[in-house]
């Protein structure tokens, strides 16, 4: 034989060694590339689409609290309340003023970071902002209406108090006015 064709023996060898279906490191380093690329362009629209998530999630949470909130005051036969703190961000529920026991329990709650409360004034009594039921399940004509939450690029969600259900529900920003203006969340006042 002659040395050019040990040397292609030599080379077969090598190949038939080598496993099939590899990738090289320059492809695997491409290909994360392209891939770092496609979620820097993607990047803001799931940071959007997640503030959009923890907003909503707030009105709901928000909602199931007033709600539980209700049914406790139902429950127990004893007024309850939930007090908002804008400036903290947080709120809670305890009994109202005159019914508090030894063993009641006050659950408080934080705004998601990002999220704030955006009350409107006319709403408020007295010095708390609050959202009050008595035993019955109904609430009190100076409860809070409407509760608007904020986050922090300006989108805004309410809880809003509807006459037709007879409890609080969530009403997106560009739903809020056609909410309004069908009288669905009038005063509680008579």
């Amino acid at each position: 034989m002659s040395p050019i064709g040990s040397n292609n023996n030599h080379a077969k060898r090598a190949e038939a060694e080598r496993p099939n279906g590899g990738f090289t490191l320059i492809e695997l380093i491409l290909v994360m590339a392209l891939l770092l690329i496609v979620l820097a362009i993607a990047a803001p629209s799931l940071s959007r689409f997640a503030s959009a998530r923890d907003l909503e999630a707030e009105a709901d949470r928000l909602v199931a609290v007033l709600q539980f909130t209700q049914n406790q005051a139902v429950s127990t036969g004893i007024p309850m309340r939930v007090i908002l703190d804008p400036d903290a961000g947080q709120y809670w529920i305890e009994p109202h003023t005159g019914f508090e026991t030894a063993e009641d329990r006050f659950f408080f709650y934080e705004l998601q970071n990002g999220v704030r409360f955006v009350l409107n004034q006319r709403n408020r009594s007295g010095t708390d902002w609050t959202i009050k039921f008595y035993p019955d399940g109904t609430p009190a004509e100076e409860s809070l209406t409407d509760i608007g939450l904020e986050d922090r690029r300006g989108r805004r969600i309410y809880v809003v108090y509807s006459l037709s259900s007879m409890a609080y529900e969530p009403v997106k920003e560009e739903d809020y006015d056609a909410f309004r203006a069908v009288g669905a969340a009038q005063s509680l006042r008579p």
